[in-house]
């Protein structure tokens, strides 16, 4: 006999087996009493009384349950051929349990002595009942067990605690970003000073050789205005930017080289009327005006 509702130790895990039903065609009024219950048997189709489990798992905290039926299914203690299978538990008084497999069709219940209870309108019955001797050395507990309402509660905790999770990674994310873009935007606000600095190098170079060239005699006056706004266009520019040492007045082109900002490729600045644009094997854009 194999005990029901009560401990039961089958290979490492000590679990509950409980009474389910092998059920192919389910009425409306069953279907309100009964939750579906994992089977390793498309063809048979198991169901367990919802108070009743629930009400287990709370007198067994911490204990797994498992339909009889699931196991004896998983264990591969029922055939695949139709016929009439019995197995003894030590309930009373009703201690025998039968699974009446036929083609398309099966159902599950209790027996006493030779008489079949909770028969769901069966007419013809196997002549001879196949028994089963479920030795509990011999069983394999299936996958799943069944989700009583302990089960489904600490479902939702953890569903609750990933959601949780999650949303604190997100929020640390974000919180790195942050940080991270400021730093980047410190990085391009120095680049743009030291632009800056630089053009204002060469401005005052410009103007000194203005003023000896003035003070050596009497010069044409040279319209600079375009070649200086071309320098205002580069110094907006958020990308690093190395331009010549050679005077823009002594030069009758300008080039620039427009360097890569981390991940992002270089572009020749907005509103600058560029000559030439050459790609570099250093991914940098080398540019003429």
């Amino acid at each position: 006999m194999i005990p029901l509702d009560r401990p039961i130790r089958i290979g490492s895990r000590q679990v509950i087996l409980v009474d389910d039903l092998v059920l192919t065609h389910l009425t409306g009024a069953l279907a309100e009493r009964l939750m579906a219950v994992a089977s390793d048997d498309p063809e048979l189709p198991l169901y367990v009384e919802q108070e009743s489990v629930d009400a287990l798992s709370e007198l067994y905290p911490g204990l797994p349950l498992y339909g009889l039926w699931q196991v004896l299914i998983a264990s591969g203690l029922i055939p695949k051929k139709p016929g009439l299978f019995q197995v003894a538990t030590d309930t009373e008084p009703h201690g025998g349990r039968y699974l009446l497999r036929e083609t398309g069709n099966a159902c599950s219940g209790r027996i006493t002595g030779e008489t079949l209870l909770d028969a769901f309108a069966l007419a013809d019955i196997a002549p001879e009942p196949i028994w089963i001797d479920p030795a509990p050395e011999i069983l394999s507990l299936p996958p799943q067990p069944i989700q009583t309402l302990r089960y489904r509660r600490a479902q939702k905790a953890r569903a609750r605690l990933r959601a949780l999770t999650a949303a604190t990674i997100m929020v640390l994310g974000s919180a790195f970003a942050g940080t991270a873009a400021d730093h980047i935007l410190s990085h391009r606000h120095a680049q743009k000073v030291q632009q800056a600095e630089h053009l204002r190098e060469q401005t005052v170079r410009l103007q000194q050789d203005l003023a000896r060239l003035e003070a050596g005699g009497r010069i044409e006056p040279i319209d600079q205005s375009r070649r200086l706004d071309q320098l205002l266009v580069l110094s907006w520019s958020f990308q690093p930017i190395e331009l010549p040492q050679a005077s823009v007045l002594a030069a009758s082109t300008l080039t620039a080289i427009v360097y890569p900002l981390d991940t992002l490729p270089p572009t020749p600045p907005a509103g600058l009327m560029a000559r030439q644009i050459t790609h570099q094997p250093d991914g940098s854009l080398r540019i003429v005006w």
